[in-house]
């Protein structure tokens, strides 16, 4: 589901929502609020600006600021992000970066994955494990973006995790949780 960030905030308010790992046995498939929860003050809850621009864009347009794996910071320059913006979107399922900034993301995560055996690639992924005492392939949920379009953070990586749209504070913020 996607919402445009152009609706009225006096009407809707802020808009809170927690979507689940639905193949999880025992958890719930996420829901959504609009009003305002008390997690506009939690202290786990950290938040980013929602650009406004001369184009108003259908999506919850975000700044990028860096990327870590594994608790490092991967150097890709700040300009990268910037090149074609970037947007947040529950419909989309993959999150799609610049080609500069996946392929440094892509190197990092395989490097961290190195002990596991490489499976063959997805439809739209590039870098899949074979974990087949599980009886399961798990693919890396990230691609890259053609050279000049915007980076779009999917449903995948939203998943367990508190999404808060502080629509009156031009804000968007993201912490640990999950829909209970």
């Amino acid at each position: 589901m996607t919402f445009p960030f152009g609706y009225d905030p006096a009407i809707a308010g802020d808009e809170y929502y927690a979507k689940e790992d639905n193949g999880t046995p025992g958890h719930s498939t996420g829901y959504i609020t609009f009003g305002k929860p008390g997690d506009l003050m939690n202290k786990y809850i950290k938040f980013t600006p929602i650009p406004t621009t001369s184009q108003q864009s259908q999506f919850y347009d975000v700044v990028i600021t860096g990327i870590s794996v594994a608790g490092k910071n991967l150097p890709i320059k700040s300009s990268i992000y910037t090149k074609g913006g970037a947007v947040m979107d529950s419909g989309t399922v993959i999150t799609r970066l610049q080609l500069k900034a996946y392929a440094v993301l892509r190197s990092a995560f395989r490097k961290e994955m190195s002990r596991y055996k490489i499976a063959t690639p997805g439809r739209n992924t590039d870098t899949c494990y074979d974990f087949s005492s599980y009886e399961t392939v798990v693919c890396f949920a990230f691609t890259a973006v053609g050279e000049g379009d915007g980076a779009i953070l999917g449903n995948l990586m939203q998943r367990s995790v508190q999404v808060v749209h502080d629509v009156e504070g031009g804000r968007v913020g993201f912490g640990p949780g999950t829909c209970t």
